[in-house]
């Protein structure tokens, strides 16, 4: 019995006895994985320090691959494309640029959620996408309930007649959203 188990891990050659080759560590399977994702979704600090890694390396390799740079560019540009193809996000992004021009502290006649913007990310957790820990400068906070905010993508999954004020729906511009507060008298705060 004891001399199967010691062929299992040691090779018998002709000279010597060597460590087997062929044996399977822990960490290349499963566990590893494991432990490192619900490590990463379970510590905050681990978590950033894995996105900064990542960002890090993907800024490292863009400066020096030019080939990988050029990757990136096209598929910003294509995503920038279809976004702006797209009326619903193409709308809201408009909309969001308006509010961060000053808009946002104007007394809207908000329907289900006020934007809130600030000049250093804040960290909330996002009531969408349940991400804890989401650090943003732009986020949408329910009126019925303060605590729970919405991050921007999430908010840009809602419809449009739930996000923007009373009396916005049909514009789509940022002069048109312009031209609509000034005829409901709504001026903008400094």
């Amino acid at each position: 019995m004891f001399a199967i188990i010691l062929r299992s891990f040691l090779h018998l050659g002709p000279t010597r006895a060597q460590p087997a080759t062929n044996t399977r560590l822990f960490s290349n399977g499963k566990i590893a994985l494991m432990t490192h994702k619900s490590r990463y979704y379970s510590d905050p600090e681990y978590r950033r320090e894995q996105l900064d890694k990542r960002v890090e390396r993907r800024r490292l390799r863009t400066r020096l691959d030019p080939i990988y740079a050029a990757k990136c560019k096209a598929e910003c540009a294509a995503t920038y494309q279809r976004r702006r193809c797209c009326e619903r996000i193409y709308r809201q992004q408009q909309f969001n640029d308006w509010l961060r021009r000053g808009w946002h502290t104007a007394d809207l006649p908000w329907k289900t959620h006020r934007p809130n913007v600030s000049l250093e990310g804040v960290r909330h957790r996002c009531e969408g996408c349940r991400m804890p820990d989401h650090k943003a400068k732009f986020w949408w906070t329910s009126i019925t309930e303060p605590d729970s905010h919405l991050c921007g993508k999430c908010a840009l999954k809602l419809s449009w007649g739930e996000v923007c004020p009373e009396g916005f729906e049909s514009t789509a511009t940022t002069r048109e959203f312009t031209a609509r507060a000034k005829e409901l008298g709504i001026e903008r705060n400094s």
